[in-house]
């Protein structure tokens, strides 16, 4: 049997990435699945932080407080998506060209986002609903099912994560 990805408000729209439900995503808090991998694309740069900050001259600054101050400008600059809806997300977005990283770490990423996404601790209730797909294919309508794949083997990691649990009882 197989479950398919809706986009409409069918009684499988919980599984698409524009479904609003909290995503927290690298210590943000976003609206939706879709929200949190529209903000992935941004991202700051060493050397962007270094000019926004005149840090180029300075030379006892050390590339771990570099990378931090990266990291911390990339939050702030992706601060704004977190009150976006899904449609809004892509919206900010649409003039964004995420870089050749970007493109290397996207199944991770998205993964991680639907991870995420079903955590028991951010949505129980949706957590609930993906286990109970069972062992059913979940289908996305594209050629390759990526979608449907993702959430599958999410699910997988969720039903051995509650076998380990419950060996450990």
């Amino acid at each position: 049997m197989n479950i398919t990805i809706s986009t409409s408000d069918s009684k499988n729209s919980w599984l698409n990435n524009d479904y609003p439900c909290l995503v927290i995503y690298e210590g943000i808090s976003y609206k939706s699945a879709a929200a949190a991998y529209e903000a992935s694309k941004i991202d700051c740069s060493i050397e962007e932080c270094k000019s926004l900050y005149n840090l180029e001259s300075i030379s006892y600054i050390t590339d771990e407080l570099l990378l931090k101050l990266k990291e911390c400008m990339t939050s702030m600059k992706r601060l704004p998506l977190a009150n976006l809806s899904a449609a809004g997300a892509r919206e900010y977005t649409r003039k964004i060209v995420p870089g050749d990283e970007w493109f290397e770490k996207n199944d991770k990423i998205l993964t991680d986002i639907i991870r995420a996404k079903f955590s028991i601790h951010n949505n129980p209730s949706m957590y609930k609903q993906l286990l109970n797909t069972k062992n059913m294919d979940i289908i996305d309508g594209t050629n390759d099912n990526h979608m449907g794949r993702i959430l599958m083997k999410v699910r997988d990691e969720i039903y051995e994560d509650e076998d380990r649990k419950s060996t450990r009882l």
